[in-house]
């Protein structure tokens, strides 16, 4: 108790995006004499009620109780919380009188069943003994003449064991002494119908405040707390900057709103991009937060309550209503629902609940109080929220749970792109399933948020490499590779001896026109054809129109031509023996486009 280590290093990372929620308890704590705060694992609860203990302490005598690394079933540690209180509050003669009293240290038994395997049942002589011990508690904080604010925190494990009927009793007490406050802070709301008792829900950050935790996590991590404060009331993007340059800002706006409100998520994020130099970039963390959020924030290689998997805690918490999230998870996209929705899906889920409310007193209401679910109002109307990352710890382990058979490998790919499609949504991004079901189109889209531009399967595929793009290009202008590429010798007389070419009308001017075209065989072919003009348009040597000739198109249909010798290696320099001109070779497809060649002399 005291003063703790935990409480002095609470200032690690600058405390930002509660300054209303602070205001609102420091009103409650004028009016009442215990205040809960609950809320969602790793939602910040913590490090909230540590602010409030630093605002307080220099003008109140508060004690500090966390209960994480206790020993909840150690009758030793048990003890040791009453020893360490009477000394935090100067009872001195009182702690002397305790330990003669109670010299066995609550290990009374240590033989019946209850003792030797713990859970829900306290041993009854350890259960008399403690009460016992409460009960003097209590009637010293009534001679204390000063005013105490006592800080509980994690109290979920003790709410959890076989002392949480102890602990309720404590708290029901601690409200009729005038100079006792305390401050709890838990996942599972405790119920004490005293008057003065006040419940208030910590709800997930504001991007904004996530946005200025990633940024210190990245930008500020060698500053003083002082210095911190200054450089996060305005968070910038700039050249010089290790991780927030300008260029990156899109991803970073997408790795903010997938940290849906968790501090723990944008601090894990910020080591991740800045470990390894730089290893990971902005880009592949968006990646790996559509794909997989939880073991991307969950690094094996850092303490359990740091990784971001903690919370199949709670989710383990509720097995008997498993069936309900699950049948929730398969029909649910997004993470609200309306009061009825849930009703109907548990009702179903559960054999032994047939109606509206036995699911809401069962189901809902367990959820509700472990955190699992919380409840907001909205335009008149109540709706469910279920967050994003206990979803997945869910998912998690369904998955577990029916590994083996085929069918669930089909289902588990289902539900991870389910996922993935509603992280895409998180993040603001617009991907079509083919991108998603395509990892290299997947990494090739995100890497195209830099450029601000909407991206769409098609576009992706064009751009995964430059043999992709001149393959796609061709395949576009030629359809099914039989498509002809154009390019006409236009107003460029020839005289052509009419003996040779009865056919030819003389009065009309004479034109040679060349083209290239694509075989089956995707063989590069150069042909030409005599034509002659005609007022509106192009004839053939046949006296045939060409079509597409009347006015001179961008793309010309393929036609009919007088296929001309050529020599040389297909795909290279093609040669006209006839009237040496050389064309120049056509690696990829070019655009559709008219143009004309010298003129052809004479043989």
């Amino acid at each position: 108790m005291g003063e703790s280590d935990s409480v002095q290093n609470a200032q690690e990372w600058t405390f930002v995006g509660r300054e209303e929620d602070i205001k609102h308890i420091k009103k409650v704590m004028l009016e009442k004499k215990s205040i809960l705060i609950f809320g969602l694992t790793k939602i910040g609860k913590t490090k909230f009620i540590k602010q409030i203990y630093t605002l307080l302490k220099d003008n109140k005598n508060c004690i500090w109780k966390d209960f994480e690394l206790d020993d909840i079933d150690d009758g030793d540690d048990v003890y040791e919380w009453f020893i360490e209180f009477l000394t935090e509050i100067d009872a001195v003669e009182e702690k002397s009188r305790f330990e003669k009293k109670f010299s066995s240290k609550f290990n009374v038994c240590g033989t019946c069943d209850k003792c030797k395997n713990p859970g829900p049942d306290l041993c009854l002589q350890k259960d008399k003994m403690i009460k016992t011990a409460i009960n003097t508690i209590i009637a010293t904080l009534k001679k204390v003449g000063k005013e105490i604010v006592l800080f509980f925190d994690n109290i979920d494990k003790v709410m959890n064991s076989s002392l949480k009927d102890n602990f309720l009793h404590f708290l029901q007490q601690s409200v009729k002494q005038t100079k006792l406050r305390t401050v709890i802070a838990s996942c599972i709301k405790p119920k004490l119908t005293a008057k003065v008792f006040e419940s208030y829900e910590l709800k997930p950050l504001n991007d904004e405040a996530i946005r200025k935790i990633l940024y210190e996590t990245c930008e500020c991590r060698e500053l003083c707390p002082e210095n911190n404060e200054e450089a996060l009331k305005k968070v910038t993007y700039l050249s010089e900057c290790l991780v927030f340059k300008p260029k990156n800002e899109p991803y970073l706006d997408a790795i903010v709103k997938l940290c849906e409100g968790l501090p723990l998520a944008a601090i894990m994020s910020g080591m991740l991009l800045t470990e390894d130099d730089g290893l990971l970039t902005p880009g592949d963390l968006v990646e790996i937060l559509i794909c997989m959020r939880l073991a991307g924030l969950s690094p094996d290689n850092c303490p359990p309550e740091d990784r971001l998997n903690i919370y199949k805690r709670p989710m383990d918490e509720v097995k008997g209503v498993a069936s309900f999230f699950n049948s929730l998870n398969k029909g649910l996209d997004g993470t609200t629902l309306s009061i009825d929705t849930a009703v109907s899906v548990a009702i179903n889920a559960q054999e032994s609940i047939d109606t509206e409310a036995m699911a809401k007193l069962k189901v809902l209401k367990k959820c509700l109080d472990r955190s699992i679910l919380s409840i907001e109002k909205l335009s008149g109307h109540h709706q469910l929220i279920w967050h994003g990352i206990l979803r997945e710890s869910q998912a998690d382990l369904l998955i577990l749970n029916t590994l083996p058979s085929d069918e669930s490998v089909s289902q588990t790919k289902e539900m991870v792109l389910k996922f993935m499609k509603e992280n895409v949504i998180k993040a603001g991004l617009d991907f079509d399933d083919d991108i998603l079901q395509d990892p290299k189109s997947l990494e090739q889209a995100i890497k195209s948020l830099s450029i601000h531009s909407p991206v769409q399967a098609q576009d992706v595929k064009r751009q995964l490499s430059i043999s992709d793009e001149h393959y796609l290009a061709s395949k576009e202008f030629m359809g099914d590779l039989k498509s002809t590429v154009v390019k006409d010798v236009k107003d460029k007389e020839v005289d052509i001896d009419l003996e040779t070419n009865p056919d030819m009308d003389s009065k009309c001017s004479k034109k040679l026109e060349s083209r290239y075209s694509v075989s089956e065989d995707n063989e590069l072919e150069f042909e030409m054809i005599y034509c002659t003009t005609s007022e509106n348009s192009l004839k053939d040597t046949h006296g045939a129109n060409i079509p597409g000739t009347e006015q001179i198109a961008d793309n010309p249909p393929p036609y009919t031509t007088l296929p001309l010798e050529t020599s040389g290696a297909s795909g290279f320099n093609k040669e006209n023996d006839m009237n040496k001109n050389l064309f120049e070779p056509i690696y990829s497809p070019p655009p559709s486009y008219h143009s004309s060649t010298e003129d052809i002399p004479n043989n």
